[in-house]
């Protein structure tokens, strides 16, 4: 039986999506245990090394030009138990069982908008025949890796600060609705392939990167995390609120329908 190099490349960027479900898996174990610090942080760690997974299965695709709609279909599963089961369980453990039945109710919102997030991104990122559409600069949505990431660094943060409030249902709690309706939301959230590096944005990058580091090594890895994301949260909204007010003005929108994800591939699907 002869080895074709060609159709084993396909299996490739699905290997990268499968590490990413085992380290979901193992975070569900993990979120099993009792809460502390430590299996916190660990929880943690694991949903990182699942939004690097993910980010590098579509690169890899596209790189071996091994694109396929069950890659898209494959990636979403992971992501909806990556980035939706895992965080929601994180959560409820930490703190929001301390609201009893209202507490389920909110992990389990927070999982569901996930969902629904991966399944409008997969419908309005293919044609009715199936293919895929050409990438574009934003995201119709919150992209649930993002909200993971930032529920998840917020749960860690605040678990290694000496505060009474860190572990606090009601703040956990709104977060994470917050969070969920962010994901199912109309708000535009750029697309990071869409932005166009010179010398000096590149060198601002690395100043960031570099503080980023700084800080990651003397404090808190998750700290710099949640700032970034919290950031790039908060400048969508505001994005978002600055276009409303220039309709209200009767100025033409700085989004056309063209720059939303309608538009997208499988090459922008690691933020889905």
């Amino acid at each position: 039986m002869r080895f074709e190099l060609k159709k084993a490349m396909f299996v490739l960027p699905n290997l990268f999506t499968l590490s990413s479900i085992f380290c979901s898996f193992l975070a569900i174990l993990s979120c099993l245990e009792q809460p502390t610090n430590t299996s916190i942080e660990k929880v943690g760690l694991l949903v990182l090394f699942s939004f690097l997974f993910d980010a590098i299965d579509g690169r890899i695709a596209r790189l071996t030009k091994t694109q396929s709609a069950f890659g898209v279909e494959l990636d979403s599963l992971a992501d909806v138990i990556a980035f939706g089961l895992v965080p929601a369980l994180l959560a409820y453990r930490h703190s929001l069982h301390l609201l009893g039945p209202f507490g389920v109710f909110i992990g389990f919102v927070f999982v569901a908008c996930g969902a629904i997030r991966l399944a409008r991104f997969n419908v309005l990122s293919t044609t009715r025949s199936g293919t895929l559409k050409k990438p574009n600069k934003y995201f119709l949505g919150l992209p649930i890796p993002a909200a993971a990431v930032l529920a998840v660094s917020f749960i860690v943060v605040n678990g290694s600060i000496n505060a009474q409030w860190h572990s606090d249902p009601h703040l956990i709690g709104g977060l994470m609705l917050l969070l969920s309706t962010l994901m199912v939301s109309t708000l535009r959230f750029r697309s990071l392939k869409s932005f166009k590096w010179s010398t000096r944005k590149f060198f601002i990058g690395a100043l960031v990167l570099g503080i980023a580091g700084a800080v990651a090594i003397n404090s808190n890895l998750f700290l710099p995390l949640f700032v970034v994301m919290s950031s790039y949260v908060i400048f969508g909204i505001l994005e978002a609120a600055f276009d409303i007010v220039r309709r209200i003005k009767g100025k033409p929108s700085g989004l056309t329908e063209s720059d939303t994800e309608e538009n997208q591939t499988n090459d922008t699907k690691e933020l889905a």
